[in-house]
């Protein structure tokens, strides 16, 4: 059975408070001001009980008057909740509706190249950067999204890898068409040697880093798939320059936690693609050795 003060306190819960938190602030103001006169007056007749009452009341009434500002307030057993807290949880609402939409663009981008190879890095990147915004705005923390995004950043160094990998397969591809353009019985022996030598360093080369993709050494993997054996003395520094600019595009896309605008520009540039094919690589082994294909290859 409810007891009397149980009830007092339902009505002022269901019927006072709703009526109070409706009234402009200003009326609030005047009532807490008549109610603080009135506890006064109350106080010096010896009245405690009717002055606490008073006193009381006018302290809900300014703490209606100022909800809007005020974070949290206990006052007669009720707990008034900060608007700026139901404002802030609507920002979070909507920044998590944000990124279910770029959960959504990313799930049908998949499904739209599923089977049909990948979307461009920049394509790929752009949605990523969007996702990194939401994340932020979420206020996770720096290490949280460094760690979901490790391992797309480890994908990086392998895609610089393959496409070092390619330059210097392109290499030895034009090191083998020197050999064979006009036939010398007499070289057959070095056509063999030769020949030799790239089959064991092509045998190496893959699977390549991503082999161990959660902690690799992208300086010594593009080391190893450098066929030394098979480049001259003279250009041993303009290959070693060419994997100092790949490995620091790499630090750079870490640094960011992104392929870098450098980095993307550098794999659509020197990369094979279904347009261009060896264009990619066999214009970077110009730049580095100064030797090109006498034909178009096929």
């Amino acid at each position: 059975m409810t007891t009397g003060s149980s009830a007092l306190k339902e009505f002022w819960i269901d019927n006072v408070l709703p009526f109070l938190a409706a009234l402009p602030p200003y009326v609030l103001s005047i009532v807490a001001a008549f109610c603080i006169y009135f506890a006064i007056q109350l106080a010096r007749k010896e009245r405690i009980k009717g002055a606490s009452l008073l006193g009381a009341f006018a302290f809900l009434s300014v703490v209606l008057a100022y909800f809007p500002q005020l974070d949290s307030v206990q006052a007669l057993s009720i707990q008034v909740r900060l608007r700026k807290n139901i404002d802030r949880a609507e920002e979070i609402l909507a920044d998590l509706k944000q990124l279910s939409i770029l959960s959504a663009k990313s799930s049908y981008m998949s499904m739209a190249w599923n089977s049909r190879g990948m979307p461009a890095i920049r394509d790929r990147q752009a949605v990523l950067d969007e996702v990194q915004k939401q994340l932020t705005a979420l206020q996770v923390s720096e290490a949280q999204k460094r760690e979901a995004s490790h391992p797309y950043v480890q994908m990086i160094g392998v895609d610089l890898y393959v496409v070092f990998l390619g330059i210097m397969e392109s290499y030895a591809t034009w090191k083998e068409a020197q050999l064979n353009q006009v036939p010398d019985p007499q070289r057959q022996d070095e056509v063999h040697k030769l020949g030799a030598i790239l089959e064991a360093w092509r045998k190496e080369m893959y699977p390549g880093p991503v082999s161990e993709l959660d902690n690799y050494d992208l300086q010594a993997y593009l080391k190893k798939a450098t066929p030394g054996k098979i480049i001259d003395a003279k250009d041993i520094p303009n290959v070693e320059k060419l994997r100092q600019e790949i490995l620091s595009l790499y630090r750079e896309s870490k640094d960011q936690q992104r392929y870098s605008d450098a980095t993307i520009s550098f794999i659509e540039k020197y990369s094979m693609n279904d347009r261009s094919m060896y264009g990619g690589p066999d214009q970077k082994m110009f730049e580095v050795f100064g030797v090109k294909f006498a034909s178009p290859r096929p």
